[in-house]
């Protein structure tokens, strides 16, 4: 288990240079690169450092198109240029739900404006 202290000094070392999750655990000798991962997404800085890419509904129907006709998750994702734990994971919500599972879901959140009115119903 590491202190607050080193754990601070961790990300603070990620965020104020140009070394990755990798590099930042190589020169401190720890924690692992995952710990870091995990530390830096309870950072409320991280989380706009990092944006994930939207990967196109296209491309998810032929990652598991081409998985379902017998490739390997891991060859499909190779070839698509993607994550083999996203192949994964959409290969698991399209066995739960079908193709409906892997389109990609709208990230926006809706400003108070914009969200819809619930009147209360009456008795």
């Amino acid at each position: 288990m590491f202190s607050q202290e080193e754990r601070g000094r961790a990300v603070e070392l990620y965020f104020s240079t140009d070394m990755t999750t990798q590099q930042v655990a190589e020169h401190l000798g720890y924690p692992t690169r995952q710990c870091l991962e995990r530390w830096l997404h309870e950072d409320p800085r991280y989380a706009d450092a990092i944006a994930k890419p939207i990967i196109p509904f296209s491309k998810r129907v032929r990652a598991v198109r081409l998985c379902l006709a017998g490739l390997q998750q891991k060859q499909a994702a190779a070839q698509l240029g993607i994550s083999p734990a996203v192949v994964h994971h959409w290969m698991v919500s399209y066995r739960e739900k079908g193709l409906v599972a892997v389109q990609p879901r709208r990230r926006t959140t809706m400003t108070e404006k914009d969200k819809p009115r619930i009147r209360p119903v009456s008795d």
